[in-house]
């Protein structure tokens, strides 16, 4: 026996509903063909358009896979540390961390350490000065003395307009003593970013000249010492406030790593995670790691509490009231603190405090180490906290239009090496209460 599945064919017609009968339509053969090609026709061009029209595809979406190589602009460094990727940026303080009274007018004076006047005004004729520059500079109605040396006030057109050879024997003069403070410290970028800095500040073309004009070059880099100058020579106080912020901007590193599916977190944990923080850090680079693709993080978040809240940002000005130097050294030993240590805006309580806690580790910086970066002399000139891949935690100077901030470290070699004429040295110290 044979179970029917479904419905079946049948041999018998249908019968013809009751009471209803068939109703036969003649339609007229001409009519009959024109209905035929109205029907068939339109299937017809619809079978050739297809086999000519391009096969659909479906549309590609968006990537969102963050593990994609790098985007240009973006540098990446790999080591002990991960992936790291940056892109340089230039930050610039607002106008209200420029101090009262920037917009007045001051005297530019150069202060020649261990000069008499007869041995001042012949050195002044051995430069290539022009006849007038060198009479200005000459006048001794614009000089002032006392046992230690000659202080000589300079008029703006004479600061702006030195022929480059001059600038650069007197500036190297002027560095070595304390009071020349806009020489010992001059604001300084390297060259290729000085378009990009000028642009974002917006000023104008006539400022730039001048800027350009007093700037010294070396390296690579440019300094400009006398901005006094030219803010004297700049009527519209909306134009200084732009120079002051252009020529009080710092270079700085924006820094990311990359954790990927196939990171190896013992490793990230090993660099990264020292000093008691693995409970802080295992969490975040283990979800990083989950994701589709993983990502990256800022390594601001990866920076114990004192660095965390501060880089990037600006000393607050009532702070100077206080008398503490919040400088590169105050920074750089308060690294891991907690609580802030002031004692170490104090050179000496800095030298004793390296000296009892801290021990050269030669060329192989880990997290956390400091670097110091002395002349021949072992006097040092500025000191910074290693991160990885080169890139420093540094505060430049205590002055308020300054932030704490990333840099490179061969940048901030550059930068310091104006200070130390016969060699910059670097050397890294590690804390023994802080090693891993």
């Amino acid at each position: 026996m044979t179970l029917a599945t479904g419905p079946q064919p049948s041999s018998v017609a249908p019968p013809t509903p009751t009471g209803v009968r068939p109703h036969h339509v003649h339609i007229p053969a001409g009519l009959f063909l024109l209905i035929l090609v109205l029907a068939v026709v339109p299937w017809i061009w619809l079978a050739l358009r297809s086999r000519h029209a391009p096969t659909p595809t479906t549309p590609t979406p968006p990537s969102l896979n963050p593990a994609l190589p790098a985007a240009p602009g973006i540098e990446v460094r790999t080591g002990p540390w991960g992936e790291l990727e940056s892109i340089e940026l230039i930050l610039m303080p607002t106008e209200e961390l420029i101090p009262p009274g920037w917009a007045d007018p001051k005297p530019v004076q150069w202060y020649f350490q261990k000069y008499t006047v007869e041995q001042l005004a012949e050195w002044f004729r051995s430069l290539p000065l022009s006849p007038e520059h060198r009479n200005a500079l000459t006048d001794l109605s614009r000089w002032q003395t006392d046992e230690a040396g000659v202080m000589v006030m300079v008029p703006d057109k004479v600061a702006i307009g030195l022929d480059p050879t001059s600038r650069a024997a007197i500036y190297r003069v002027l560095i070595r003593d304390d009071r020349n403070a806009s020489h010992t410290s001059p604001w300084s970028l390297r060259t290729n970013q000085w378009r990009a800095a000028y642009q974002t500040a917006g000023i104008s073309d006539p400022s730039r000249t001048m800027l350009e004009r007093i700037a010294h070059y070396e390296q690579g880099r440019l300094y400009m010492a006398d901005v006094l100058a030219v803010l004297n020579q700049t009527p519209s106080r909306e134009e200084k406030s732009r120079i002051v912020r252009l020529t009080s901007s710092a270079s700085a590193r924006l820094v990311r790593l990359r954790i990927r599916p196939e990171s190896d977190l013992g490793d990230l944990m090993l660099y990264w995670a020292g000093r008691g923080r693995r409970k802080d850090l295992r969490p975040i680079f283990e979800a990083i790691k989950a994701m589709p693709g993983g990502g990256t993080i800022d390594i601001c978040h990866l920076l114990p509490a004192f660095a965390r809240q501060r880089i990037f940002t600006y000393p607050h000005p009532a702070q100077a009231a206080d008398g503490v130097r919040r400088d590169c050294h105050w920074t750089s030993l308060n690294f891991f603190s907690v609580v802030p240590d002031d004692r170490f805006g104090n050179p000496d309580a800095v030298q004793q405090h390296i000296l009892q806690h801290y021990y050269p580790v030669g060329d192989s910086p880990l997290f956390g180490d400091v670097v110091f970066f002395s002349r021949p002399d072992g006097s040092v000139v500025h000191s910074a906290v290693y991160l990885a891949a080169n890139y420093v935690f540094t505060k430049n100077g205590d002055s308020p239009r300054q932030p704490w901030t990333i840099m490179d470290l061969q940048d901030l070699r550059e930068l310091y090496s104006i200070l130390a004429p016969d060699g910059l040295l670097v050397q890294f110290w590690r804390n023994r209460e802080y090693e891993n």
